[in-house]
């Protein structure tokens, strides 16, 4: 901090008789301002483009979460295919289909068609046949 003592004139009547005014001038403040200046915009820059990169990184994590969710909603819907049914929650709705049966009485399974026998307690679809080489 510099401080100057300069003699102007009276800032109310403009008058060189009233030369008595003290100006203290602070040279560096403006500088420093300036230089503070500079600082924060630079910071401003390097925060708006880590910000960038995070968002970029959330959308590619958002993506991928997708992704695994739509792959676990698939593979919970082919195992929820090969499970055993309760004849109490719900037959099969053609009654032409063939289909894997539980009979709990005899403690086997077997392939039957609708109409189920009064000793079947489970059923589920038969598995896609495979496919030709």
């Amino acid at each position: 901090m510099t401080k100057k003592n300069k003699l102007a004139p009276c800032p109310f009547c403009d008058s060189p008789e009233n030369l008595v005014v003290e100006k203290i001038v602070f040279d560096a403040t403006i500088k420093d301002l300036e230089q503070e200046n500079e600082w924060l915009e630079k910071e401003l820059e390097r925060k708006s483009y880590m910000a960038e990169r995070f968002a970029n990184e959330l959308e590619k994590d958002e993506e991928e979460c997708e992704s695994l969710y739509n792959e676990i909603e698939q593979l919970q819907a082919e195992l929820d295919e090969h499970k055993w049914i309760s004849v109490d929650d719900r037959l099969p709705e053609d009654e032409d289909l063939w289909v894997l049966v539980y009979y709990s009485s005899s403690n086997y399974c077997a392939i039957s068609c609708q109409p189920f026998s009064h000793n079947i307690t489970h059923w589920q679809f038969l598995p896609e046949p495979p496919e030709k080489e």
